[in-house]
């Protein structure tokens, strides 16, 4: 709701809506999450991150196999009852990220992931150290 709705909304309480939008932007800082991912040729290794000031590890995992009959899925996080290894069907790296991002999906709540990074190895012979990804790199 845009704020001059809920001003009118809450009869001009313009000091209401401003403590509220503030508690709404504090929530959505303290549970920002951030993701990263590792695409291999056979795997897809991935962390998640709470972003609130400095990055903290919540947990990490992997998906194995991919391509392979039957793939193994495993994430170890800060406490127990987040580890785990269970088999998944992943025939190809669609299937391991929708296998991933439905997990993840499960865990988080929506709206929380504020970024994904993806790690990117191989350049060819043009691109041999990191850089910021532009239009130009995805040309030929």
């Amino acid at each position: 709701m845009e704020r001059e709705a809920l001003v009118r909304a809450l009869g001009g309480k313009s000091d209401l809506v401003a403590k509220m939008i503030s508690e709404e932007i504090i929530h959505e800082i303290a549970t920002a999450r951030i993701l990263t991912v590792n695409g291999g040729s056979s795997s897809i290794k991935f962390a998640l991150f709470e972003a609130n000031g400095m990055l903290r590890r919540i947990l990490a995992g992997r998906i194995e196999g991919v391509g392979l009959p039957q793939a193994t899925f495993a994430v170890k996080g800060q406490n127990d009852a987040d580890n785990f290894s269970r088999p998944v069907s992943a025939p190809d790296h669609t299937a391991a990220v929708n296998v991933l991002v439905d997990w993840i999906q499960e865990r988080i709540e929506r709206g929380a992931l504020a970024a994904v990074g993806h790690r990117v190895v191989h350049g060819g012979p043009k691109y041999w150290e990191p850089a910021a990804h532009e239009t130009a790199l995805r040309s030929p």
